[in-house]
């Protein structure tokens, strides 16, 4: 070590030189790559790529809108009567790149955000190399290794890219601080880290928590830096880094926190169906020897005998640090084949991996630990040839970075079409069908069929075209909603235990045994399934001719307005009670709504129970998707009823005053009012989100005080 410090200390200036050519030569390696593999053979829509339309695309364009008015977007009225756009995470609101929106258009910011972000995946791990004090052909190797095997399997994912990116980087700071640096680096790691969690794949952050662990624990077996990350000061950078990143993420964290007691998934452990409901043990393995014959998102890992070779010599020739890289590498690989092997039962053991599905996406870290162990091997292999003469090591370190790129680059695949890369004409028939949707609709919602997964008419469609959807796709969906959509179609609600989670829509469904509740929550345009038949009602719905679109469309008479008064209350317990409520023969939707008590209040003021028709009208004169606003005129006591979705965050005043809203329906919002002409406006404050200004306020501040402090030492 001794030695190696010595050799910087005299050759900084042409090591400087040799890093920046080399750096140049990946990055426009990684460019002509991304040209000639990934853009020039993209010919049509592939399924791998279809989160890249049906999720990514509509989420960006939503948040682009709202960006260029001046505003965040903490509420998505469009998708499943409204959800919390914030706390859904894997848009990332606040992450750095999303700016990118207000530069470009939204497929050109996804494109320029995917490049930069393989870019820096490459040029960290390089850094990160040579920081451990590889030479320039070893660091090189291992940039190679984690583009190929993590960063270019992961553009069809942009949460998963723009969280995995921040690994190498990550782990360089923490390198810094193990070596006892200034606390510069204290800093960089605190804002790396938080980058991890703002790019919004949680999953991704949680095994970069685990890759920094390893990586300490490696470093202080080695000897590097024992001295001083087991010491006060050491563990309180540590500790001040973690708090920063948590701090500088917590306008993210805390409200999608807060909006997790009310959506389907759960944060306890996941059973071994829901963990991995896809691929077998076989595959994965199979995955790592044999070259994939197809697109990158179906090639899970693919190592290739010459990584695995490499890593081996590396991990085995570097003692205590190698063997601590070495078996965290082989268990996120073991760990990754899911449940059907005897070494899944310590997946269970660490914390927070059972919460998470999809082992395979441990690929990240297997990608790490695998580029690490062949930088080592390569430099333990360029060590051999140096004792003949400085060219044999230079020829074997060029020999082996040239082999890598011959086996690991051909493999990177892409034949898909790319938000990006298809012509401007493949978007017309999506904005002919949503601004069709959206004149029909008038005003009340759309429900589109479950066979809508399709990336010109996705689900998410309103989100670009401007109009209300009762469905969503979206991990984080609304428990509420999951149990009124099955209400509808008369299927029990899936248990916790379920295999396919529910996303937001009710997939394999071709009839509406319930329509009478669509009614409730103003679907007033309904696109149904393939050879699905229109349910018998009075009146009946009425056919509408929407080109372009490939199922029956229907007008629905009979769909409430947004905003109605009702005369009639039923108070009951719970949200299973209000659905029962509601299905029940003498239940009429026009006169009267069920209204759902608080958690454990034992009764309502029997003043607030009523019977008897309502007499006004109720008009909505102002919308934004966190302010709506309605003028009423009531002739006695009523409910008021908004049919967006009841959420946590919502509060409503009349006339200024502050009233209590009620969860109504059980699924929308209520609020009872008095007889005159009045004023209700409905406003939106997403909870956690206050708190987390304040923790990202303390965090800057921290950083504002350690640069000032640190500029004055200097002078």
């Amino acid at each position: 070590m001794e030695r190696r410090v010595a050799l910087r200390a005299t050759g900084g200036r042409w090591t400087t030189l040799v890093d920046l050519l080399v750096v140049a030569c990946l990055v426009l390696g990684t460019l002509f790559v991304w040209r000639t593999r990934i853009l020039v053979p993209a010919h049509q829509v592939l399924f791998g790529a279809m989160d890249l339309f049906l999720y990514y695309l509509p989420a960006y364009s939503y948040q682009a809108a709202r960006l260029h008015e001046g505003a965040l977007p903490f509420w998505n009225p469009y998708q499943g009567a409204g959800v919390p756009f914030l706390a859904m995470l894997q848009p990332g609101v606040f992450y750095p790149a999303r700016l990118l929106l207000l530069v470009f258009d939204v497929p050109t910011a996804m494109h320029v955000s995917a490049v930069v972000h393989l870019l820096l995946a490459g040029v960290g791990t390089y850094a990160l190399c040579r920081r451990l004090g590889m030479q320039g052909a070893a660091a090189a190797a291992g940039c190679i290794v984690y583009s190929t095997v993590f960063g270019f399997r992961q553009f069809y994912m942009p949460s998963f890219l723009e969280s995995g990116t921040w690994l190498p980087i990550v782990c360089c700071a923490v390198v810094s601080v193990v070596q006892g640096s200034a606390w510069g680096s204290v800093l960089a790691l605190g804002l790396a880290g938080a980058m991890c969690m703002l790019a919004g794949a949680y999953h991704i952050a949680l095994y970069v928590v685990y890759a920094v662990l390893v990586l300490t624990i490696a470093l202080a077996c080695k000897g590097e830096g024992s001295g001083v990350i087991f010491t006060r000061m050491g563990l309180a950078r540590l500790a001040v880094a973690g708090a920063l990143a948590v701090g500088l993420a917590a306008p993210q964290i805390f409200p999608t926190l807060a909006w997790t007691s009310e959506t389907v998934r759960h944060v306890s452990a996941l059973t071994d169906a829901q963990i991995m409901p896809v691929e077998s043990p076989a595959q994965i393995v199979n995955a790592t020897w044999t070259p994939p014959q197809h697109d990158a998102p179906y090639a899970r890992v693919y190592l290739s005998a010459l990584v695995i070779l490499l890593a081996l010599i590396g991990w085995s020739s570097n003692g205590a640090f190698g063997a601590v890289i070495g078996g965290a590498g082989i268990v996120a690989y073991v760990l990754m084949l899911g449940p059907g092997t005897p070494f899944f039962g310590i997946y269970r053991l660490i914390p927070g991996l059972a919460m998470v599905r999809l082992p395979p996406r441990l690929i990240v870290l297997v990608a790490f630990f695998f580029a690490i162990g062949t930088a080592l091997g390569v430099t333990s292999l360029m060590r051999v040839g140096s004792r003949f003469s400085t060219g044999v090591r230079r020829a074997i370190g060029l020999t082996l970075v040239g082999s890598l790129t011959a086996v690991l680059v051909p493999p990177v695949s892409n034949s898909s079409q790319l938000p990006w890369t298809v012509p401007a004409a493949y978007f017309r028939r999506s904005t002919h069908v949503a601004m069709a949707l959206r004149n029909y609709a008038d005003g009340g919602r759309v429900i589109l069929p479950a066979d809508s997964l399709y990336p010109r008419i996705p689900h998410r469609l309103g989100m670009i075209g401007g109009f209300q959807v009762l469905q969503d796709y979206d991990p984080l969906s609304s428990r509420r909603l999951s149990a009124y959509l099955h209400a509808v179609i008369a299927k029990p609600t899936p248990s916790e235990d379920a295999t396919h989670p529910f996303k937001g829509h009710v997939p394999g469904v071709h009839g509406l045994a319930r329509p009478e509740l669509l009614d409730l929550v103003s679907v007033r345009v309904l696109a149904l399934p393939r050879g699905a038949h229109p349910p018998t009602r009075v009146p009946p719905l009425r056919p509408l001719r929407v080109g372009g679109v490939p199922w029956p469309v229907y007008e629905n008479p009979s769909a409430r307005p947004r905003a109605y008064l009702v005369g009639g209350v039923r108070f009951v317990q719970d949200d299973a009670a209000a659905l029962g409520a509601m299905l029940s023969r003498d239940f009429d939707g026009a006169r009267e709504a069920v209204v759902v008590r608080s958690p454990g209040e034992a009764g309502s003021d029997p003043s607030l129970a009523w019977s008897g028709a309502a007499q006004g009208s109720a008009e909505i004169i102002e919308e934004r998707p966190e302010r709506v606003t309605v003028q009423f005129t009531a002739d006695s006591r009523a409910l008021l009823v908004l049919t967006d979705a009841f959420a946590p965050g919502w509060h409503v005043t009349i006339d200024g005053e502050r009233q209590r809203l009620w969860q109504t329906n059980h699924f929308v919002r209520g609020v009872i009012v008095e007889p005159g002409r009045r004023r209700a406006v409905f406003s939106y404050d997403p909870p956690g989100f206050v708190p987390g200004v304040v923790a990202a306020a303390l965090a800057f501040l921290f950083v504002g005080v350690a640069v000032v402090t640190r500029y004055k030492r200097q002078r």
